[in-house]
């Protein structure tokens, strides 16, 4: 079945159409830069008063970028939400999901903190999840610096995010802790 055969929003159905004309790529390094090309096609400028940070923290195998946004008005100690960006474990990075990223700050009121993290196939299993699990235990453990509530944290991925945002929900809980408040799976 094609799109056009569901009630989808207009406006996700010329998204979908523009997602559809994104092609394949023949390597690794086509297919990052053809979704990058559709990324800033369909991205939406920023909120006027959101804050936005890029910083990096040191990893299990080297800096992992981060990127903190601040909705206007939002006072610390603010809940927090770490964002994990899909991409097939493959493709993405701060920029192509800025958008979501930001969205997610500006509807919810918190800070988001969006995490990159080691792509396959150069970087193998372990890697995305090692990077998202430190970066979760670096927000939890510098919530003061960040101005966050360190017992309103959540964690939201999309995709491939989503698994690792289980993943590392999951290593929170066995490992004990940091202490995640709310989980949301895209």
């Amino acid at each position: 079945m094609a799109a056009a055969d569901f009630d989808i929003h207009p406006e996700m159905l010329a998204m979908l159409a523009k997602f559809d004309a994104v092609p394949e790529g023949e390597t690794i390094a086509e297919q990052r830069e053809n979704w990058r090309r559709f990324c800033f096609e369909t991205c939406r400028p920023r909120p006027a008063g959101m804050t936005v940070e890029d910083a990096a923290f040191g990893g299990p195998a080297g800096d992992v970028p981060i990127r903190v946004y601040r909705p206007a008005g939002v006072a610390p100690p603010a809940p927090c939400v770490l964002y994990i960006h899909g991409g097939g474990f493959m493709t993405g990075d701060l920029d192509t999901n800025d958008t979501i990223a930001w969205g997610l700050a500006e509807e919810t009121g918190c800070v988001v903190v969006s995490t990159h993290y080691r792509l396959a196939p150069e970087n193998p299993y372990p890697a995305a999840f090692d990077d998202c699990y430190a970066a979760l235990c670096h927000v939890a453990g510098n919530a003061a610096a960040f101005g966050i509530d360190p017992d309103c944290i959540g964690v939201c991925g999309d995709s491939a995010g989503g698994n690792l945002a289980a993943a590392i929900n999951l290593a929170a809980r066995d490992r004990g802790g940091p202490k995640i408040a709310a989980q949301a799976i895209l």
